[in-house]
């Protein structure tokens, strides 16, 4: 019987896709058995917290050799449940998924996904210090809600879905879009103090307070309300509110941007400001700032600058204090 080449061809072809699916799946499940080991290794071994944060850091070695796949770390997220009674579980387990990201980027790995909204408890310390490069941003997409995280962050792009309490504080040179909300109800919460030359779009509520406080050289965009203080102390950076800024915010800022496209009604924005532009819709907004913006106990101009957005997009300069 006569051989078709191309059949012959075509079956060898398949047998390698089905071989080289096997070993990739016996590598994935080996890769996660031993996070797991490392994970409550790491746990056994640990006393307080403060030695926890050092133990973990100092034991990245334990994750060497391994072939830690994106899709390694999203599977260990989703297996790190069966631990969640241990104790310190909120803290080590977000921990360790920032040390297997970590490692994982390092080998030549990107884009990851976590899911952490499956947890009884919300994490915290969540990839903490997890950092890129210039040239090579570390792109993480995160969803679920997490009470704390991503603190000392560097070249990252990230996309959070889900609500966070504490996000992002002393950031650097970073993109984020959070699709939720920053703080809780009783206003706890903070976001990207003291970042640096970092970018943040807020799809949703800043309840908690001192958002962007001491920021430097940053963007940040709010489409939903503001509760708490943002930009306290911020400099040479911009705020785009598209509901009210919350109150207290803005001040002592310098050399700052600030577009209100709602409306204030807090004599307190912008008080202690100085060499900042104010762009605002609203003409009870423009009022409270004439009324919040001179600095009354020096008596003197703080060079600051309040712009009227018209409804057709035109600004027109109405005061300089």
């Amino acid at each position: 019987m006569e051989t078709n080449l191309k059949d012959v061809l075509a079956g060898l072809t398949n047998v390698s896709e089905k071989q080289i699916k096997v070993e990739r799946d016996e590598n994935l499940e080996h890769v996660v058995k031993e996070l797991h080991k490392i994970f409550l290794a790491e746990h056994e071994d640990l006393g307080d917290m403060t030695y926890a944060k050092r133990g973990f850091r100092e034991k990245c070695s334990l994750l060497a050799g391994l072939d830690i796949t994106p899709k390694a770390v999203e599977e260990f997220c989703y297996e790190l449940k069966i631990h969640e009674q241990q104790e310190r579980f909120i803290y080590e387990a977000g921990l360790m998924i920032g040390l297997a990201v970590q490692a994982s980027f390092n080998a030549g790995y990107n884009n990851f996904y976590l899911p952490v909204g499956h947890f009884e408890n919300e994490l915290q310390y969540l990839c903490n210090n997890s950092s890129g490069t210039k040239d090579r941003r570390l792109e993480l997409t995160i969803e679920g809600n997490f009470n704390h995280g991503l603190k000392y962050i560097k070249f990252l792009k990230l996309l959070i879905k889900g609500n966070v309490l504490f996000v992002s504080d002393n950031a650097q040179s970073c993109e984020i879009e959070l699709i939720g909300n920053l703080g809780d109800k009783h206003g706890i919460g903070s976001g990207m103090m003291h970042a640096k030359n970092s970018k943040i779009k807020i799809s949703g509520n800043v309840i908690g307070k001192l958002f962007g406080s001491n920021a430097d050289g940053c963007n940040f965009e709010i489409t939903g309300r503001s509760v708490g203080s943002c930009g306290t102390g911020a400099k040479n950076s911009k705020f785009i509110f598209h509901q009210n800024p919350g109150e207290s915010s803005a001040q002592f800022s310098g050399g700052c941007e600030y577009v209100i496209l709602g409306w204030n009604n807090d004599w307190r924005i912008g008080a202690g400001s100085h060499n900042c532009v104010y762009k605002c819709k609203s003409e009870a907004t423009i009022k409270e700032l004439v009324e919040a913006l001179p600095d009354k106990t020096l008596n003197r101009p703080r060079d600051n600058k309040i712009y009227k957005i018209h409804d057709d997009g035109s600004e027109t300069l109405v005061a300089e204090i």
